[in-house]
This record gives structure tokens, C-alpha cells and sequence, in this order.
């Protein structure tokens, strides 16, 4: 496999992350979330098309995307959120009230978790953070949150894990804060309710075991996304979730399981 160029795509970011993948022999590192363009640069370094192709560009209708603003949010950088959402305005806008709505009370969340000792359900809460902030282009959040991750990886002291939330504090609530303020989400287009026609359990299953599935970054979630999509076709939900299989099919699971959390709102089922 000498000529077999081997990259890490993780969602492990981290300076001393990259060195780990190099020192075991890859030859490059992607990390998550994707932005496509650097994506597309690191794998022209390593890989050569056997030929050039015309791709076809489809003209879409986007009167909606269009008249929707996303204005400038203090500690986001929204152009490199928009480039994750793939200029999806609507969809970005989603994102980030659902980040402000989900995050919003972090820091209680961890503080618990280590209250009781549970340095897993801390850690997880730290990981979850991390990828939905770079998902966002809330890149501080994303790094301070990464570092409360690897203290509690390495069972740091409560004093030390303290400092590192405080930090973090300082970056999420001002990122909270400017969503809020900006009322993202008077503006979307109400939810309906899911079709009757649907089988609202069997959904409400396969989406629970794609949340699980979008939280390991396990690969089988393309399988049961396509399930999925069988059960939403012809409903108000459909739009949405096609954009989630995107994400999917694209590794791109931190977005994806963002998403999914609005759709599981949408359809007023439990996860």
C-alpha cells in the first residue's frame, strides 16, 4: 500500500491530534466539521482524477433563501457557517437557534455531570458542544469546548476543569446571547405536523437509532437515514431530512445530528 495515500478524517481537531495521525503512518488529516473547500484542497494534494468530467448545474428557485438575512453574531464566523450549511440560509438560520436552544444551559449540564462524578457524561457534553459550535462557525466556543473535552479525557483536577468551563463560559454566552437577540427564527416557515399517513412509531424508532448512530460517527447511519427516508416522502418534513441525508452521506455527522434534533421537534417526537 506504498502508493495508497491514507488520510484521518476525525472530528478530533486538535494541533497534537494531527501529529498522532502522521506518527501512525497517514499522510494528511481532515478535520470535522467539513468545510468543503479546504476538504477538496487536502485531497487534491493526494489524489489524481483518471479524467475530467462536465458536471451538470441544476437552476433551483430560492426566492426564500434569498429574502432571509443572516446578520453578523458576535464570537460566529457566519460565512464559514454558511459554507457548512452549503448557503442553505434557512437551514443555517435552524442551526443556530437550535445551538442557542440546546446549549443555552451548558454549563449546569457539566457542572452536574461532575457533581456526580461522571467524567464520560461530562466529556460527551464537552464533544457535543464542540460540534455543534464548529457547525455553527462558532469557532472559540468550539476550541475552549475542545479543551474542557481533553481535561476531562485526562481526569484532570477539579480546580483545573473549573478554569477551563469559566473560559468556556466567556466564549458561549455571548454566542448565546447575539442569537437570541437577533431573533432568527420569527422569520422560518412554521412547522406542521407530521402526516397522518406516516408511521409515527416506526419513525420515531429509526430516528432515535440515528441519533445514537449520528453521536458515535458510525457509518451505519447511512443505512438507517435511507430507512428513513422512505417515511417522510410526500410529508412536510421531507425537504428537511433530505438535506440531513446530505450531511450523512458526506460524513459530515456533527451537522447532521443538529439537524436531526430540529426534525425530531418538527415531527414532536422524543429522541
Amino acid at each position: 500500500f506504498n502508493d495508497l495515500p491514507i488520510i484521518a478524517m476525525t472530528a478530533n481537531a486538535m494541533p497534537e491530534d494531527r501529529v498522532k495521525v502522521l506518527n501512525a503512518g497517514m499522510n494528511d488529516h481532515i478535520a470535522k466539521p467539513l468545510i468543503f473547500k479546504d476538504f477538496l484542497v487536502k485531497m487534491a494534494r493526494w489524489v489524481t482524477p483518471s479524467g475530467l468530467y462536465k458536471a451538470s448545474i441544476t437552476k433551483t428557485k430560492q426566492a426564500n433563501q434569498e429574502r432571509l438575512e443572516i446578520p453578523q453574531l458576535d464570537g460566529i464566523d457566519t460565512k464559514t457557517g454558511l459554507v457548512i450549511a452549503m448557503d442553505n440560509k434557512a437551514l443555517y438560520r435552524r442551526l443556530l437557534v437550535h445551538f442557542s436552544n440546546n446549549q443555552n444551559d451548558f454549563s449546569n449540564q457539566f457542572q452536574s455531570a461532575l457533581k456526580s462524578n461522571d467524567l464520560t457524561a461530562a466529556s460527551r457534553a464537552a464533544h457535543t458542544l464542540k460540534g455543534s459550535a464548529g457547525s455553527i462557525g462558532a469557532q472559540a466556543v468550539a476550541e475552549a469546548a475542545a479543551k474542557v473535552e481533553s481535561a476531562c479525557q485526562a481526569k484532570a483536577s477539579d480546580k483545573e476543569l473549573e478554569a477551563l468551563l469559566s473560559l468556556l463560559d466567556t466564549k458561549l454566552k455571548p454566542v448565546i446571547n447575539a442569537i437570541k437577540l437577533a431573533e432568527l427564527d420569527s422569520e422560518l416557515p412554521s412547522s406542521q405536523t407530521i402526516n397522518a399517513e406516516v408511521d409515527k412509531e416506526k419513525a420515531g424508532q429509526l430516528l432515535r437509532q440515528l441519533n445514537e448512530l449520528l453521536a458515535d460517527n458510525d457509518a451505519d447511519a447511512i443505512e438507517v437515514a435511507a430507512e428513513l427516508s422512505i417515511l417522510v416522502i410526500g410529508t412536510s418534513h421531507q425537504a428537511l431530512f433530505e438535506h440531513i441525508r446530505v450531511f450523512i452521506n458526506k460524513y459530515k455527522y456533527d451537522v447532521a445530528y443538529e439537524m436531526l434534533q430540529t426534525l425530531a421537534s418538527d415531527m414532536k417526537i422524543t429522541l
